[in-house]
């Protein structure tokens, strides 16, 4: 289980009395009762009290105020304001709390989250749990994260009215319907992936947006041409997105991925100077694969596609990694020679020669088997069969086999590019 450990900076004392002849001076400290009567509808509906390890729950108001019991556990509180007036002859100082950060993550909670009212809540985390039900009302008004990943919670997403909201993850739910056009001017981080909404993507206006992660829903249509200037990172793989892929503009990216849709057409030229990561995978792209000139790119995944012609890699002078396999793929280069650090390429099921597997062989991890074409030539001449295949690759071994009566056989002495046979 995990132990959460209360964030506080702040000193809470029992209440301390100084006294002399003539007065004393009371401190207090209380959690405004709104907000009690708020942690208390969220703990009793998740069955919070229940759970070992778990302090200070259910809530009371002068929580603070009891010797060994100053902690609610997951909760981070913060002084609202200092009232001071005089009772009798005593000074008594009141501080005032209220919730800053719910944090319950990863306790295995169960239940229906309630409608809840936090006006000073800056964080809510309720995620790796057994939440269920909709997204209920959530009057934050002040909430900069709302985390909700991996619960089973169903239903449409609300359409928030959090203007302070920077992170918003429902990751690993069972949420449907289509996804709000968010009006939420200061979002950074949009993760709805792996879960079952459909429809189109929106066309966010979303300006400071920096990650959109929206993969493995039912998503269909075209990706708009999004004007996302901070974006960095984009997910929208294992969907249903058709049409071609439009040419982003997205000049601080470094992770682009659309793989597994059903994306038609050219690949574009990409002007991302600081894109890593391009995956275009499992689609349906056809022509040839553009001369990509990145200078920071480490992972190229472009397989299971109709491409064709020659692939150029001297503009990737940091790529690791290469996966062009089942294509129509007819030429490669020496591909170390121009990204020397590439140790894993996949160029199986194309149509390659054996003169551009055999260069590439010093590659650590190098799969090129199931070439879907190996050029022979025939001739004959009275009773001899004369088969020969045609390369460019002085190192390579070869088997010939045979076929008779149903069983197959190494012909014997034949290991060079030519085989001479007698009909029989």
């Amino acid at each position: 289980m995990k132990t959460l450990i209360l964030l506080t900076s702040l000193l809470l004392f029992n209440s301390l009395l100084f006294s002399n002849a003539h007065a004393a001076i009371i401190f207090r400290h209380l959690i405004m009762q709104e907000d009690v009567t708020e942690l208390n509808a969220l703990g009793n509906a998740l069955g919070v009290a229940g759970k070992p390890g778990i302090n200070g729950w259910p809530v009371s108001a002068d929580q603070f105020n009891f010797r060994g019991n100053n902690y609610v556990s997951g909760v981070y509180f913060l002084v609202k304001d200092t009232l001071k007036k005089t009772e009798g002859k005593d000074e008594v100082w009141t501080f005032r709390y209220k919730v800053k950060q719910i944090n319950l993550a990863g306790l295995s909670l169960s239940g229906i989250l309630p409608d809840l009212s936090f006006s000073d809540l800056e964080e809510f985390d309720l995620s790796f749990n057994n939440i269920s039900g909709s997204i209920p009302v959530l009057y934050f008004p002040k909430c900069k994260k709302i985390i909700l990943h991996r619960n089973q919670l169903t239903g449409p997403l609300p359409n928030f009215d959090l203007p302070e909201l920077t992170d918003l993850g429902f990751i690993s739910n069972k949420l449907s319907g289509t996804i709000p056009n968010l009006n939420l001017p200061k979002l950074v981080a949009l993760q709805l992936g792996d879960n079952q909404f459909e429809g189109e993507i929106p066309n966010f206006n979303l300006p400071v947006l920096k990650f959109l992660y929206l993969t493995n829903n039912k998503l269909t249509g075209n990706i708009p041409n999004f004007n996302l200037p901070e974006l960095q990172d984009l997910d929208i793989e294992d969907n249903q997105l058709t049409g071609t892929i439009p040419v982003f503009n997205f000049p601080k990216a470094w992770n682009i991925r659309l793989t597994a849709n059903q994306l038609t057409g050219l690949i574009p030229i990409f002007n991302m100077p600081f894109l890593s990561n391009l995956a275009l995978g499992q689609n349906q792209l056809t022509g040839t694969i553009p001369k990509f000139n990145m200078a920071n790119l480490i992972l190229l995944n472009l397989k299971e596609n109709k491409l064709e012609g020659e692939f150029d890699n001297s503009g990737l002078p940091e790529l690791l990694g290469l996966y062009i396999e089942k294509n129509m793929i007819t030429k490669i280069p020496v591909l170390k020679a121009n990204s020397p650090k590439l140790d894993d390429a996949d160029v199986s099921g194309c149509n390659l020669k054996f003169e551009d597997i055999e260069p590439n062989m010093d590659i650590k991890i190098f799969n090129y088997t199931g070439q879907q074409r190996i050029e022979t030539y025939q001739s004959q001449s009275g009773t001899l069969v004369i088969l020969s295949v045609k390369d460019n690759a002085p190192h390579n071994e070869y088997k010939w086999r045979k076929v008779k009566d149903g069983v197959n056989t190494i012909v014997p002495g034949a290991v060079n590019n030519s085989l001479v046979s007698r009909h029989r």
